[in-house]
Formats: structure tokens, C-alpha cells, sequence
């Protein structure tokens, strides 16, 4: 298996930034469509990856890397 994977997980995680920025609601539209079903073909949550964005943005406890692996 490739890595590819890992680089769409990038784009996902920084769009969540973007969105965390903007004021999005976890619990609405955060992610796309695209990409929930990527992160749930991950066994990803919504949610969970939302949880490491604001773990990340706001306290600083956790960063890509750690979401990553």
C-alpha cells in the first residue's frame, strides 16, 4: 500500500483547521461528503478528527504527526 493516504489525510486535517478557523460546527458540515467517507475508509470519525483539530488549535497538546499516526 502506498502513502497516498497519508498526504489526503493532510489536505482533510488542514481544511478542519481552516474550518475550526471559520467557526464551524462540529456537528454540522464540517467536512465534505468526500471527505467523511475518506476518514471513515481510515476507521476516522468526523468527530474524532474534528476533536484532534481543536485538541491541536486550542491547547496545543496534539499536533498533525500525532493525529497521523
Amino acid at each position: 500500500m502506498n502513502d497516498d493516504w497519508k498526504l489526503e489525510f493532510r489536505k482533510v486535517w488542514d481544511r478542519g483547521v481552516a474550518a475550526w478557523h471559520a467557526g464551524a460546527d462540529p456537528r454540522k458540515k464540517m467536512f465534505a461528503p468526500a471527505d467523511v467517507a475518506f476518514l471513515e475508509g481510515l476507521g476516522c470519525t468526523a468527530q474524532e478528527l474534528f476533536d484532534f483539530v481543536d485538541d491541536s488549535l486550542r491547547s496545543d497538546d496534539l499536533d498533525f504527526a500525532t493525529a497521523l499516526r
